[in-house]
């Protein structure tokens, strides 16, 4: 089983630094913690809303350097919102322009697993959860597989993660009220096909909640 790299090695393209100028020391430490903080989450994101495992770095290189070059504009407390907004819309181009469905979800197994052996070797307790863990996560594709994009784009930032309808309504230039109603169908379609495939648990886990998001 190929196993996805928890971390990408920061590294700038040619002309990145040539198109910001040389940062100030400051500006420097900013982009090198905002990186560290939320690259893994920039990864998952590129992921889940359809980039191919090739593409993937890449993708998430373009938004590092948007980031390195919007540093003075992004609010602080913010980079988060604003880092996975922006995968979110560029993610958006690299799939108008590749003209493909939204690959499937990879398993975040696949970063656990590294070195370990096969799930179907495995026995005992862990085992056991491995396999619970696989099925939640094919339940999780199918449930991404189904939505429109406006509908898995805001479930994977709001539901898995958990930036505020206002942070994703910011990011995407929509209105607050568009982002809930996005959220509310793609709850929908997701507790149907956890319904459909036997995940009643899921629902009642995670699904539960029908209040109006944060």
């Amino acid at each position: 089983m190929s196993s996805i790299p928890s971390r990408l090695p920061f590294r700038w393209s040619s002309g990145a630094r040539a198109s910001t100028r040389v940062p100030e020391r400051e500006s420097d430490r900013r982009i090198e913690l905002l990186v560290d903080a939320h690259l893994d989450a920039m990864y998952r994101t590129a992921r889940r809303l359809g980039v191919r495992a090739d593409d993937v770095e890449d993708l998430v290189q373009e938004v590092l350097v948007v980031l390195a070059r919007r540093l003075a504009d992004i609010e602080v407390d913010k980079e988060r919102a604003f880092a996975l907004g922006t995968t979110a819309r560029l993610v958006a181009g690299y799939r108008r322009k590749a003209r493909r469905r939204p690959e499937a979800l990879v398993a975040e197994l696949d970063d656990e697993a590294e070195g370990e052996s096969p799930l179907s070797a495995r026995s005992g307790p862990q085992g056991e959860r491995c396999v619970e863990q696989a099925e939640a996560l094919a339940v999780l594709r199918a449930g991404l597989d189904a939505m429109t994009e406006a509908q898995r784009v805001t479930f994977v930032l709001f539901e898995l993660e958990e930036l505020r309808a206002s942070e994703i309504a910011a990011e995407l230039g929509v209105a607050e009220a568009a982002v809930v109603s996005r959220l509310h169908r793609a709850r929908r379609v997701m507790r149907r096909i956890c319904e459909r495939q036997g995940f009643a648990a899921i629902v009642s886990q995670t699904l539960s909640g029908e209040e109006e998001p944060p």
